[in-house]
């Protein structure tokens, strides 16, 4: 969003391809894991009850401040909505084209050309382009580490990428691996409903 406000600020045009249904990126919440009615893996993780981990000072751009004067640590729907009013303020859903899967991208004789499925028409059309800018963030693709043994558990696992809320998890005991924060997270939401829930971090 921050790109495309000052590219076209400077009289330039420009093309925002959106995989999802609007802007926010993984600030947008979904109960949905795995992949979505299109087949492509869900690329948020958002779950249910996150708060941001540092103050909202660090999470805002220059000269446009968050609503809420009073709490440091926001929620995922503030920040949601604080990108929405960002777009609006600029026009910048005017720039994007939603539910566009960027398939490809190469250069040729100093363009580039980027590929792309308009996923509700099924439609794949390659756009040539003069700058390119990937935005596409840090965490839509779950990093898991090997345990060696896991393959023998009988129970059931999950990556904390398609955690979304600590209901399913009542009367169970509960074994969170990683130190990261959405470990800590996790442990506090889930223990509040599990019978027992041990963190385990090396």
């Amino acid at each position: 969003l921050c790109a495309a406000r000052h590219t076209q600020a400077a009289g330039m045009c420009c093309t925002v391809f959106e995989l999802s249904g609007d802007v926010g990126g993984t600030w947008q919440y979904t109960d949905c894991v795995g992949t979505d009615a299109y087949g492509i893996p869900i690329h948020t993780s958002m779950y249910r009850d996150l708060r941001i981990n540092v103050p909202k000072d660090v999470v805002m751009f220059p000269g446009i401040p968050h609503k809420n004067t009073e709490d440091s640590y926001l929620t995922s729907e503030e920040i949601l909505e604080y990108l929405h009013n960002y777009a609006d303020m600029f026009n910048l859903r005017a720039l994007c084209k939603f539910n566009h899967y960027v398939k490809r991208i190469s250069r040729k004789e100093g363009e580039w050309l980027v590929t792309v499925i308009d996923l509700p028409n099924n439609e794949e059309r390659t756009y040539k382009f003069d700058a390119l800018f990937i935005c596409n963030g840090l965490n839509n693709k779950p990093m898991t580490a090997y345990i060696k043994g896991a393959e023998s558990f009988v129970g059931s696992s999950m990556h904390s990428h398609d955690y979304r809320k600590p209901e399913p998890f009542a009367g169970q005991r509960v074994l969170i691996v990683g130190g990261g924060a959405s470990a800590l997270d996790l442990t506090n939401h889930i223990s509040k409903f599990a019978d027992k829930v041990t963190f385990r971090h090396q």
